[in-house]
């Protein structure tokens, strides 16, 4: 069975691009699993060389995996800030597919997050086909990813929502997704 962890970036500091090259030897070190990376920017050479595969695009991962990615049999769409313990390394070592697992950030938790999925090629294709801005945009969510997430899972039948391991990101970062300004003093919105 071809394995991918799908690990979406936007590493644009040391502390995350450090974060970032520690989880790539973790999943690496499994030595089942390829590594594809997915990055709006340029990110250092020594990454590209601890991958199988980088892209470098402008396109939100999220919304749209690359077809390039459907050569595998289970995906692991993840974000690169996440923390790898066992119980992580243990849902990447496993054949289980279809789970969506709890995310945390900070003090919030969410029941379905982004942070880690573990998909078969038939969910994968049905997700990525359902997981779009026109759905997204048109659901009742009040642009909530999170609750968006769920009632696709669930109207689709997906999979599992798992209520274990609950995956945390180890930079939990704030942020207002329409603002794309490099600095605090004015917001930027580009379409």
């Amino acid at each position: 069975m071809r394995k991918v962890a799908l690990i979406s970036t936007f590493c644009d500091n040391k502390e995350k691009l450090n974060l970032l090259i520690e989880n790539i030897r973790k999943i690496k070190n499994l030595e089942i699993i390829d590594v594809i990376i997915y990055t709006p920017i340029q990110l250092p050479h020594e990454i590209y060389e601890i991958c199988d595969a980088v892209i470098f695009s402008k396109e939100n991962p999220v919304l749209n995996w690359p077809n390039k990615c459907m050569g595998y049999d289970q995906f692991f769409p993840t974000i690169y800030d996440i923390e790898i313990n066992e119980e992580i390394e243990n849902i990447l070592i496993s054949n289980k597919t279809n789970n969506f697992y709890p995310s945390r950030r900070g003090n919030t938790l969410w029941e379905v997050g982004l942070h880690l999925i573990s998909l078969n090629r038939e969910c994968m294709g049905k997700f990525n086909k359902l997981i779009n801005k026109d759905n997204y945009l048109n659901h009742d969510s009040k642009g909530d990813a999170f609750t968006f997430v769920k009632d696709c899972i669930i109207k689709k039948n997906l999979g599992t929502i798992e209520s274990t391991p609950e995956i945390i990101d180890k930079i939990a970062m704030v942020y207002d997704p329409w603002n794309c300004s490099p600095t605090n003093k004015f917001k930027c919105f580009i379409q």
